[in-house]
């Protein structure tokens, strides 16, 4: 929960390094570490490869950065210049957009639109990745990524259909435990 709360009050106190890694990233000039590839590779090759997808752990913390570390020490932290630049330049945000749909497809989604409205993807498709979801906890983790790294990089108004679309589908009209 702690790390929640400092994302939603903006990381009070927190230093940021000088890296611009993850802009150099995203403009598709350094790949991502360890065993990645450029963004243009991964958006492109790896978009379908549940496989690759599901074992690599490396590539989350590129395509989705936010400002605290995480599991892949070669990612550096998203910085709040960095951040800023991101959410503004239209070209990372079209990657970002790519990203998101990759992975929302990686989940059995799809995005309806602009809106950010997120459904079910192929029925057929749907059924084995929201199946794989549901028994495999580490994409949970990558999900809270997701949604901070959404808010972080200029879509915020993304960050609702997402979570309203997993309750719904995760819990099929049953409430969640408490």
């Amino acid at each position: 929960m702690r790390d929640t709360v400092r994302y939603r009050r903006g990381y009070p106190g927190q230093r940021d390094g000088q890296s611009t890694e993850m802009v150099q990233f995203y403009l598709n000039r350094i790949p991502s570490t360890p065993r990645g590839a450029k963004i243009e590779a991964i958006l492109a090759d790896w978009r379908g490869d549940y496989h690759l997808l599901e074992r690599h752990h490396g590539y989350i913390q590129w395509l989705f950065p936010i400002r605290q570390s995480g599991l892949n020490d070669d990612a550096p932290p998203l910085t709040k210049v960095e951040a800023e630049y991101m959410a503004k330049n239209e070209q990372v945000k079209g990657r970002v957009l790519r990203a998101y749909k990759m992975m929302l497809d990686f989940y059995g989604f799809r995005l309806c639109d602009a809106s950010g409205e997120v459904e079910r993807g192929v029925e057929s498709h749907y059924r084995r990745r929201i199946s794989h979801l549901n028994n495999s906890f580490h994409n949970y983790l990558r999900i809270t990524r997701i949604i901070k790294s959404l808010g972080e990089l200029g879509y915020q108004h993304f960050q609702k259909p997402l979570v309203e679309t997993l309750i719904s589908e995760i819990y099929e009209g049953r409430p969640p435990p408490l």
